[in-house]
């Protein structure tokens, strides 16, 4: 540790970082629940045409609001934790107001061409005018949620999107209930958008006064233009490898199965997607929540605590990845027909070819968090860039003979192609990576045990029972080969005890080598 370290590289610590994962997570996974109940919901309702319909002009919506805000928030997010590692943070309200600014262009720009689609015929014209709406929210909401990350408020920001998005998804199944269909989906999550915009800024504010009556001396005008002028090119470089990573990353195969296959393909694919985005969640929000760890101690210069705290982190989510990929090809495409309905069975293959991809995509989110960290930007735009002319390639030679199956095949190769790079670069700035290779082996042996015990029970049972007790084999699986294998490192556990104490301490303990 460096000797002149900062206050906020002093408490950037292992537990820190993953008591402020674990919120990421929760603000994260459990909305993912609130989707899945509404997916369902609409499902039922809308049916699969319908369903397309809704799924398509959501994308658009989650699109734009990527593309215009998406920069921004990871350059505010990132350099609030770099300037807080600095001891600069006298800083941080100017850098504040600035940011609204830009945004609040941003989102008349983004809401206002969703609203001329509306005004110009785009079907059903009402859910496409409150998607318009939501996106102008989601646009200016992302200023004050990079505000409560880069502070590591974790919890902060967690509490606005659970409570809001379990109002939301009363509110949307009660309106598809009563017939508000597309249109009344649409116009709650825009209310709903308002809302959490509404309350994420109160509590960016009154953290920015917190900091603004601790700093020590006033901001100087001079290292504020610096700062904004830091923003600024970062956001501009960042947002060239966002539009790529948007194009891998999302369901940018769309436009080929809208053009090509129409809606029911289209609710075939956002199923599958939906579904393994789901699983994506815990390593992107983990991901997620260590970049602006990694920004604070790049600041204070603690290049040895970045590399042991990367290779850790990669082990352990190793460790996560493997087998709940297992259990998802064995186990997904029951699952998806009995919950959605045998309407929907063409979802089942695009959902097991997604998940192939899953590990390299799991672990590449800490490579991107990494990077970021480390404010580099022309790596993911390498990456991606070769990542998206793969995607296109095979979604444009793919999708009109395959339908869902093809737009499964173009993302997971350009995901997985994006995901291989952005690890390779990472490892070029933290060498060398432990990756511990004889333990990789150890989970890949307990993963397959997990999915050939998933795999029998399925096959074995029909309908829900067979899914549920595949559930419980895969778990006895691997409770039984973890312990007799060893899958843990000696030191990782340890860590683990220290992290999270208790039951669960201990249980990791019991997996470690030796």
């Amino acid at each position: 540790m460096s000797k002149h370290e900062s206050e906020a590289a002093r408490t950037t610590t292992g537990r820190s970082v993953l008591s402020g994962g674990l919120w990421y997570v929760a603000s994260y996974s459990i909305p993912q629940g609130y989707t899945l109940v509404i997916s369902i919901v609409a499902a039922r309702f809308l049916g699969p045409h319908g369903m397309g319909r809704q799924s398509f002009i959501a994308f658009v919506s989650i699109t734009t609001t990527s593309v215009l805000a998406g920069s921004m928030y990871a350059a505010v997010m990132r350099q609030i934790g770099e300037t807080a590692g600095r001891d600069r943070t006298e800083l941080l309200p100017g850098l504040l107001r600035w940011a609204w600014r830009i945004e609040g262009v941003a989102a008349l720009l983004g809401g206002g061409t969703l609203a001329a689609a509306a005004a110009l015929g785009a079907w059903p014209q009402g859910a496409w005018a409150c998607a318009g709406v939501a996106t102008a929210a989601g646009i200016l909401h992302s200023v004050p949620t990079a505000v409560l990350i880069g502070l590591q408020q974790f919890r902060r920001a967690a509490v606005v999107g659970l409570t809001t998005g379990l109002a939301g998804t009363v509110a949307v199944t009660l309106v598809l209930w009563q017939g508000g269909g597309i249109t009344g989906m649409f116009a709650t999550e825009a209310v709903i958008g308002v809302l959490n915009l509404l309350w994420t800024g109160t509590l960016a504010r009154r953290t920015l006064a917190d900091v603004e009556r601790s700093a020590e001396e006033e901001a100087a005008p001079g290292a504020l233009r610096d700062l904004r002028r830091r923003v600024g090119h970062y956001a501009l470089l960042s947002s060239v490898a966002l539009f790529l990573e948007l194009i891998v990353a999302t369901r940018s195969e769309f436009f080929f199965l809208n053009h090509y296959s129409g809606n029911e393909q289209i609710a075939f694919y956002s199923i599958a997607f939906s579904a393994v985005a789901g699983l994506r969640l815990v390593p992107k929000a983990l991901g997620s929540s260590i970049a602006p760890a990694f920004a604070t101690l790049f600041g204070a210069g603690s290049s040895e605590r970045i590399r042991s705290g990367y290779s850790r982190s990669l082990r352990l989510l190793l460790l996560l990845t493997l087998p709940l990929t297992a259990a998802g090809l064995t186990l997904g495409p029951e699952l998806i027909e009995e919950v959605y309905g045998r309407n929907y069975a063409g979802a089942g293959t695009p959902v097991r070819i997604l998940l192939i991809a899953f590990p390299v995509i799991a672990l590449s989110s800490l490579a991107t968090s990494l990077l970021a960290g480390f404010g580099q930007l022309k790596q993911p735009i390498y990456a991606n860039a070769i990542a998206a002319t793969v995607d296109i390639t095979l979604a444009a030679t793919l999708i009109p003979s395959l339908d869902a199956n093809g737009a499964a095949i173009a993302n997971a190769a350009a995901q997985a192609t994006s995901g291989a790079l952005l690890l390779f670069f990472a490892a070029r700035f933290v060498r060398p990576v432990d990756w511990r290779p004889t333990l990789v082996l150890r989970i890949a042996a307990v993963s397959v045990g997990v999915g050939l015990a998933g795999w029998g029970l399925v096959d074995w049972v029909d309908g829900f029972l067979g899914v549920a007790l595949g559930a419980v084999a895969s778990v006895a699986v691997f409770a039984v080969l973890a312990p007799a294998l060893g899958i843990v490192a000696a030191e990782d556990a340890k860590w683990a005890e220290q992290a999270f104490g208790g039951r669960i301490g201990r249980l990791v303990r019991v997996c470690a080598v030796g």
